[in-house]
Formats: structure tokens, sequence, C-alpha cells
């Protein structure tokens, strides 16, 4: 069964940051201009987790991996502009 993981960064080079941006879209769906719902395979996340690890700098970048449990992504709550991302159609992998 997929994870369900809400990813979000603080990166303090544009190049890296269009970088991670472009690796986390073909994991999942930004919600947020740096706030990413992604659905991964068990076992996915320390891969996710090794390929962001190669395009940060560990000194000044901020990655935020939240495991959401299903309760949890049922109970999420959201005001003014709503993002539109498909969550259903996040691809997993």
């Amino acid at each position: 069964m997929e994870e369900d993981v809400l990813i979000a960064y603080d990166i303090a080079d544009n190049r890296r940051r269009g970088r991670l941006f472009r690796l986390l879209h073909r994991w999942g769906q930004p919600l947020q201009e740096s706030v990413f719902h992604c659905r991964v395979r068990p076992g996915g996340l320390p891969r996710l987790r090794r390929e962001v690890d190669r395009l940060i700098r560990h000194e000044e970048d901020g990655v935020l991996y939240c495991p959401l449990c299903p309760r949890c992504l049922d109970r999420m709550i959201a005001a003014g502009r709503q993002p539109s991302a498909d969550i259903e159609r996040t691809q997993i992998i």
C-alpha cells in the first residue's frame, strides 16, 4: 500500500529550487509553491530522500518530510485558494 507524504522545502538558490521542484513533480503534485503531496510505494521514501539529498546543500537548504496516515489526510484543512492538484492522479513511484 502506498504512503502519502507531505514535503515542504526552503531552498536558498533559485537553480537548486527549480531542480528540486522538477524532481518532486515527478513524484507528486504541488499543493503550494514549496509544498508537495507525494504518494510513494513501500520503501520509496528512502529513495526519494536520496534523490533530494543529491540536489540540496544541507548547510543552506531545508526539506521537511511529513508522512500522512489516511486519517490525517482526511482531516487536512485548507483555507483560501485551494490547490488544483488532483491527489487521485498522483504518480506512485
